[in-house]
């Protein structure tokens, strides 16, 4: 069976670039582009591992990490992001289930070595 991944992130160009390389990989891939809609999301899909951004508007990705904390179990999280303070808050994020951050713009090499490492 194929191992889920959900895609959070807003914009439209990486959802569709990310989903694309990661379906011809053989993953499951699911995605909202609307971070009102990313509990559902993991509520409907139950994905292996979420990609997550943290620049979204109405809820920022830490907003969406509490959330996922407070109201589902462990999936592991791997931010995708280019916002410059991330790493300036690592350990917060890694108690609130984050496994990895990629600075966008990242290889598409080094997200596929992190989930496979993340997913066995």
């Amino acid at each position: 069976m194929a191992k889920k991944i959900l895609i959070i992130d807003d914009e439209e160009q990486i959802v569709t670039m990310l989903d694309s390389a990661l379906t011809d990989l053989g993953y499951e891939v699911y995605h909202t582009t609307e971070a009102l809609r990313a509990l559902d999301a993991i509520r409907e899909h139950e994905p292996d591992i979420v990609l997550l951004d943290m620049m979204m508007p109405y809820l920022d990705g830490t907003d969406e990490l509490q959330l996922m904390k407070l109201t589902q179990k462990n999936t592991p999280v791997v931010i995708i992001t280019a916002h410059p303070e991330v790493r300036d808050h690592e350990e917060e994020y890694h108690k609130l289930g984050v496994r990895e951050i990629l600075m966008k713009p990242f290889g598409m090499n080094d997200l596929l070595k992190t989930i496979e490492t993340i997913l066995g």
